[in-house]
């Protein structure tokens, strides 16, 4: 049986995030916190799902 390859998109760090979006760390954090913005934790890292991005980052130029 040969293993099944998943595609993944790669995800982000909230620092990229906050670069990507022009806003401070601490407000990617508060968001994340606040469970406005979806993440998961991979050991001690933060990672931000692509579709996450995504969605914030079409949101931000729509606004």
């Amino acid at each position: 049986m040969q293993p099944t390859t998943i595609p993944t998109r790669p995800s982000s760090t909230p620092t990229e995030l906050a670069q990507m979006v022009n806003v401070n760390i601490r407000t990617v954090r508060r968001l994340i916190a606040a469970g406005e913005i979806r993440a998961f934790r991979i050991g001690r890292s933060v990672r931000i799902p692509a579709d996450e991005i995504d969605r914030l980052t079409s949101r931000k130029a729509s606004a």
